[in-house]
């Protein structure tokens, strides 16, 4: 079977932020930090999931999403801009996209360990590595702000785009 549809893909940059993002069928699919050692892993996955290749966006494929994702990163490392609206194609398993959308209720500038997020998805029930994979797994950050589930103790925890990432976004969001 040959696969004829396409992620199309943008690199974005904003000052030290480097991101890869992609649109699928008019809907944001990708916003991963482009230095990520997950990257490559990450974007196969997508692929096989979604079940088609990438190319990177040239005129013809020129979209009003990734215009519109841009646009918003933009307005967010800014300190501008709190929410977003963009339309997501989100994948996964249903823990997966349950997980997705519970993140996506944290309000900009909180923050909620690792152990309530537990609580919130899963009713108190432990499982604090399925929730890390799965939180590892984001391939939309920023626009689903997983960098905002933190350790307990004043503990970061992990982040896809890495720790010193994590950190600078959450300062980012505590000044605004």
């Amino acid at each position: 079977m040959s696969l004829k549809k396409y992620i199309i893909l943008r690199e974005y940059h904003n000052g030290d932020y480097h991101l890869t993002l992609g649109e699928y069928e008019g809907k944001l699919c990708l916003c991963d930090w482009t230095n990520s050692v997950k990257y490559d892993a990450g974007l196969r996955k997508l692929c096989r999931l979604i079940r088609c290749r990438t190319r990177f966006e040239n005129e013809e494929d020129k979209t009003s999403v990734l215009d519109m994702a841009t646009v918003q990163l933009d307005e967010y490392f800014a300190g501008t801009r709190k929410n977003f609206n963009v339309p997501l194609h989100i994948v996964g398993s249903e823990f997966h996209l349950k997980a997705m959308e519970i993140i996506q209720t944290i309000k900009y500038g909180e923050q909620v360990s690792y152990g309530d997020f537990s609580n919130m998805i899963n009713g108190g029930k432990s499982m604090s590595q399925c929730i890390g994979s799965c939180i590892g797994s984001n391939l939309l950050s920023i626009f689903i702000p997983s960098h905002r589930i933190v350790a307990k103790l004043f503990h970061n925890g992990g982040y896809r785009g890495g720790l010193s990432v994590k950190k600078a976004l959450l300062k980012l969001e505590e000044e605004n």
